[in-house]
């Protein structure tokens, strides 16, 4: 729980900037059109890496969610430093955020600039998250008695849930601090290898559907489970605290990033369902998708 005079001054900062309880929300940062996009993006690197499982089907979805998330982690950091932000407004991007960051999947053969961007962001998101569950909600701007958050049914964000949530966190960062240190342990490995015949067998689409050499990025039922989990946390987070102006996507803001979203998740499909159909071909007339073209039009030309 914080003190009274941290209380007292989030109170003072919040009537500084004006705000209002119930809250007008940052559309620019959450507003409906971001939202989707990145409910969209989870999902879509979920699918795609399903696909890469299944079908041997190159995950190449990770580097534009690498960038979604930089982009929309930078303007949340600009306004927390700015203060122009409440913490009932932070912990559900936030966690989004965190959870988009896990669905990612960046194949480090291929990309090993977006690589370093992921794990950069990586250790930003488990920061910045440690410090406002420990110490930074209580010095962000406040306008309402309580906030809350949804765990099942609706509870304060200040009391135990808070405790709550620091405990993930702690268990977050060691997770993540972790793999984080495991890369950078075996980079100058990854490295060497990169110049090596191996390597170059993966990199190219035709040695590696020779030899099968697929790494495995699938996924799994737990962790869409748990996406969905985070969908509904983030809505009934902005129902039950009223936030207001960033249920629409009358807001220009909202389109683009909406619209690069869907074309993504339909991209991907359009990709997955081209290749089982070529998948599906092969396999039926016992040959490589060029012969049996030939065999169909060969005799025509």
């Amino acid at each position: 729980m914080p003190n009274s005079t941290a209380v007292d001054a989030a109170f003072a900062l919040g009537k500084t900037l004006k705000d209002t309880c119930p809250i007008t929300g940052n559309g620019d940062l959450y507003g409906l059109g971001i939202r989707i996009g990145l409910y969209l993006q989870i999902f879509t690197a979920q699918i795609s890496g399903l696909a890469s499982h299944v079908l041997e089907v190159d995950d190449n979805i990770g580097h534009a969610v690498v960038v979604f998330i930089l982009a929309t982690g930078t303007v949340l950091l600009r306004l927390i430093l700015q203060q122009r932000i409440e913490a009932v407004e932070v912990f559900p991007i936030l966690s989004l955020l965190v959870v988009q960051l896990g669905a990612c999947r960046v194949p480090f053969w291929k990309k090993p600039m977006t690589v370093a961007i992921y794990l950069g962001e990586v250790v930003c998101l488990l920061s910045l998250t440690t410090w406002f569950w420990f110490h930074g909600m209580d010095t962000l701007p406040r306008s309402c008695r309580d906030d809350f958050a949804f765990f099942f049914k609706r509870v304060s964000i200040w009391n135990w849930f808070r405790k709550f949530s620091q405990a993930g966190t702690i268990l977050a960062v060691i997770g993540g601090g972790g793999g984080v240190l495991v890369y950078l342990f075996m980079l100058p490995a990854l490295i060497y290898s990169n110049f090596s015949q191996w390597t170059r067998g993966w990199r190219r689409e035709d040695n590696r559907g020779e030899e099968g050499e697929h790494p495995d990025m699938g996924t799994g039922s737990f962790e869409i489970a748990f996406e969905l989990g985070i969908v509904v946390y983030v809505e009934m987070a902005l129902k039950w605290n009223n936030i207001s102006g960033v249920h629409t996507l009358k807001t220009p803001g909202q389109f683009m990033p909406f619209f690069i979203a869907l074309a993504q998740f339909i991209t991907t499909f359009y990709r997955i369902g081209k290749y089982a159909l070529i998948q599906s071909m092969e396999d039926d007339n016992g040959g490589p998708e060029g012969e049996f073209l030939f065999s169909i039009f060969g005799d025509r030309c």
